[in-house]
This record gives structure tokens, sequence and C-alpha cells, in this order.
């Protein structure tokens, strides 16, 4: 699997599985693109600036995004839920008037505030999950909601299930 700008619907929805497009062990042997383990954070540097996923299997990754392999002083959920909020910051300071993007100087002088107690991460990292997790539960439930209000439409527009008063 290679993370690449194709994918920028499925960033920002917290973990990333799947790709638009694969890269063989072939095309990375032969190219400056790393597989990297399940567990990276990335981050689009380019259009999209900002949008980040975690990844749930090994990829690589496009030259239009940063990575990040978290280590045993910084949890990945925490690394993806600070980048989510720096997500201004990164659009603020984006340059280009055709495609705005980040420098890779920029990162190298990134700094990342982190609690140095791991429990702290952590506790933050689980509040924050079970956000989400009620929210992708209730975005779910609007589009099923969706889907039948607009069958509903149909059948009621097209007079295929008539209205009785």
């Amino acid at each position: 699997k290679w993370v690449s700008l194709a994918d920028s619907a499925n960033l920002d929805q917290l973990y990333i599985s799947e790709t638009e497009k694969e890269i063989s062990l072939l095309g990375i042997e032969n190219s400056s693109a790393v597989l990297h383990p399940a567990g990276i954070v990335v981050l689009s540097r380019d259009p999209g600036v900002g949008k980040t996923a975690i990844t749930t299997c090994p990829m690589a990754v496009s030259q239009h995004f940063m990575c990040w392999l978290s280590g045993p002083e910084l949890d990945n959920h925490f690394l993806y839920y600070w980048l989510q909020d720096q997500k201004r910051v990164f659009e603020n300071i984006s340059t280009g008037t055709t495609i705005p993007t980040i420098g890779l100087g920029f990162f190298r002088r990134y700094k990342i505030a982190v609690p140095t107690d791991m429990d702290e991460q952590q506790k933050i990292r689980a509040s924050l999950l079970s956000s989400d997790e009620t929210i992708f539960a209730l975005q779910n439930d609007l589009a099923k909601l969706r889907q039948q209000k607009q069958g509903l439409m149909h059948d009621l527009l097209t007079g295929r299930v008539r209205v009785v008063s």
C-alpha cells in the first residue's frame, strides 16, 4: 500500500487501512520510498495540508507526506491528535499559489509539546478516542438516515408509495 494525494479523503478519519495506489517491492528498492511499519502517523504537507492518519498496516508514502514513528516516549495516538490540533498552523504556514506546501525545513525544526508522563499521554488518547468513536458512530447513523430519506423521497415522489391522509 502506498499513501498518496489520492488518499486525501481517507485521512482525518483516525486510521488509514486502504490506499488508492500500491507500490511493488521492486518499486521501493529502486526509489527513495520506504516501507514503514504499521502505526506510523502520516501528515500531508501538500494539497490537503495537515491531514493526518495512523496506518494500520505496513505502508509506503509519497513525497507529499511526513511520517512519524512513535517510540516508547510518544504515543502515536497522542501525536495524531496533536497534529490534528495544529492543522490551522500548517495551513497558515504553507506557501505556494498553485499548490500550497510545507517545506521539509519546517519539519526539521518542528517541536511537539509532549507530556513526559506516558500515563498522561494515554489518558489524553483515551479521552479523545472515546470522543472520536462517538463522532464516527453518529456520522454512520447520519449516513444511514440520509440513505433512508433518499429512498423514501424516491418512493413518495415517484408514486411508488402512496400517501394516505
